[in-house]
């Protein structure tokens, strides 16, 4: 994902990386409404956070996740679910830019934030989430980020990198991180999809896993391990 960005100062203080179970420290945000918010702390229900920029042009990139998100808002309608993009692009990408951008996906401001930080505040919230990005004056903006699902008390409590998962992938982390029931069949998909998508480097093909196909390998999986346990018992 690239386009032409103005630098931002490196951290200097080292900033971990938080892991599932870590409370992700309240951060102020601005929203494409100019509106100022928290990430982080406790809410109603799970928050699904990714990075964006508005001038990527990348056609699998920053454009494609917001679409993404445009159907978690349809998704989650009449859920607590919140959704929130974050730019990595803040002098550019200003409250009126980042409305625009919003518009053009119908982002509703009540139920999905395109959101914009201070510059030291965005480069400490970035290595806290993971995300790995390369800024200099010349070069192009270039990043590599997961999607984070918190939880209602603002702790990590899913983290999926690559860009393969889908909208029905994030639902079901989300109704997890809420403490909902999940599908035990959309459960298997997902993970199978997040295993292949890492195999294969996060690869598109990850994407084409089926429910059906998932059932099929999750049913023939459950069924090897039953046979292994039958030849162990009667060997013993």
């Amino acid at each position: 994902m690239t386009t032409a960005s103005p630098p931002i100062p490196a951290v200097t203080s080292f900033v971990p990386v938080l892991r599932a179970g870590d409370a992700l420290p309240e951060t102020e945000l601005r929203d494409q409404t100019g509106r100022r918010f928290r990430l982080g702390g406790t809410s109603r229900g799970a928050t699904v956070v990714a990075f964006f920029y508005t001038r990527c042009r990348d056609a699998d990139g920053c454009a494609l996740t917001t679409a993404k998100f445009a159907a978690m808002q349809r998704t989650f309608a009449g859920r607590p679910t919140r959704l929130v993009e974050i730019t990595l692009d803040p002098a550019h990408d200003t409250p009126p830019v980042v409305a625009r951008y919003a518009e053009a996906f119908d982002a509703n401001p009540e139920r999905w934030r395109l959101a914009s930080a201070m510059p030291a505040t965005l480069l400490v919230l970035e290595r806290r989430l993971g995300a790995r990005v390369s800024r200099t004056p010349s070069s192009a903006l270039e990043h590599e980020s997961p999607l984070i699902v918190l939880d209602a008390g603002g702790r990590i409590a899913d983290t999926i990198a690559g860009d393969a998962w889908t909208a029905r992938d994030v639902a079901v982390a989300a109704r997890s991180a809420e403490r909902l029931p999940v599908d035990p069949i959309a459960w298997a998909r997902f993970e199978l999809g997040r295993g292949i998508a890492a195999a294969c480097g996060g690869s598109p093909a990850a994407r084409g896993i089926s429910a059906g196909l998932a059932a099929a390998i999750f049913f023939a999986a459950v069924a090897a391990f039953g046979f292994l346990l039958r030849r162990i018992t009667v060997r013993a």
